[in-house]
């Protein structure tokens, strides 16, 4: 047994104690404590649905009876590592038309819809009524020798935070190119990486990854594109957004240099080109970020290139993706 109440952590081997004095649950049946909706969601181990009693169990497509080379346990039988996702488009066959997303701006629109007033919900989905309740999930179902740290009870999101710092170019003045006829703003959003937080908030031994969710079991999350949605309210019922993604998925190793203005002159940084999302020249209203009163997270399969004056008309392409909102609304 092993558990430490200062830093939330729990290590292998696990009995009843330990998630107690951790989470706590305040039950010694395994199933209560198992399936305990307190348990850190983005913790890496923690108990999930799982269909065999072994966790070295190789993860076995149904419908082929082949192994799924790379598949973990802590993944769980649907790759969403124990998590359910607010998903705007299922990719499913005929989960498009059915809910008459037709283009890429009705998606962007119902998303826009679902998450301007409450947020998106990320929640805990635990082992079910048919699942394996596996107590050692919380001490990585390994040896102290293989895995030092089991469950860590202050992780956090791998996908980013918001606020993240943010560039504004008003008529050519700061970060964009200039513009001869004035008017022009270009607006740049950075995202921070939670890895660059460093070890003692964000552990990736034991805090989930991007790298660890494949999407419904057939795509991977660092394939996808992050996205940054800006929303207002322009009058009782609507809602009105632009949105753009990164021009590069989440395992692109490129980078970006943003020239910032300040009162001794230019500065320049340089990102990660997968954590900067440009939103390009934009002559349309509101203004940026003036009226804008909401800001989130996304997923794209695809990316979105915000270069319209329209906000209900994106350069993008139209047909189906799966979008994934991964923050709530902040607001600006």
């Amino acid at each position: 047994m092993g558990h430490n109440t200062t830093t939330k952590t729990i290590t292998s081997a696990v009995n009843t104690d330990d998630p107690n004095a951790v989470i706590p649950i305040g039950s010694h049946d395994i199933g209560t404590i198992c399936t305990d909706a307190d348990i850190n969601m983005w913790a890496r181990y923690k108990p999930v649905p799982w269909d065999w009693p072994d966790p070295a169990h190789p993860m076995v497509d149904k419908s082929t009876g082949k192994t799924i080379p790379g598949w973990k346990w802590w993944m769980g039988k649907d790759g969403m590592c124990g998590l359910s996702a607010p998903t705007i488009y299922s990719g499913q066959p005929g989960y498009n038309a059915q809910k008459g997303l037709t283009t890429l701006t009705d998606t962007l629109q119902k998303m826009a819809n679902a998450i301007y007033a409450k947020g998106p919900e990320w929640k805990y989905t635990p082992p079910g009524a048919n699942d394996y309740k596996i107590l050692d999930s919380f001490g990585g179902c390994a040896t102290a020798a293989t895995v030092p740290t089991g469950y860590n009870g202050r992780a956090i999101s791998p996908f980013g935070y918001l606020p993240g710092k943010r560039y504004i170019d008003q008529n050519g003045s700061g970060t964009g190119p200039s513009s001869a006829t004035g008017g022009v703003r270009y607006y740049r959003i950075y995202v921070p990486d939670p890895e660059d937080l460093g070890s003692s908030i964000f552990d990736p031994d034991t805090n989930l990854v991007i790298t660890d969710f494949q999407y419904a079991g057939f795509y991977k999350f660092e394939d996808a594109y992050l996205g940054v949605m800006l929303a207002w309210e322009p009058y009782a019922g609507a809602v009105g957004w632009i949105a753009a993604t990164s021009t590069v998925n989440l395992s692109s190793t490129a980078t970006t240099t943003i020239t910032e203005q300040t009162e001794n002159g230019p500065k320049s940084y340089t990102y990660p080109t997968r954590r900067v999302v440009d939103f390009g020249g934009y002559t349309g209203s509101p203004s940026l970020p003036g009226h804008f009163k909401r800001l989130f997270l996304f997923l794209s399969t695809v990316p979105i290139v915000w270069k319209s004056d329209d906000p209900c008309v994106p350069n993008g392409t139209s047909g189906a993706i799966p979008l994934i909102a991964v923050d709530g609304p902040q607001g600006l």
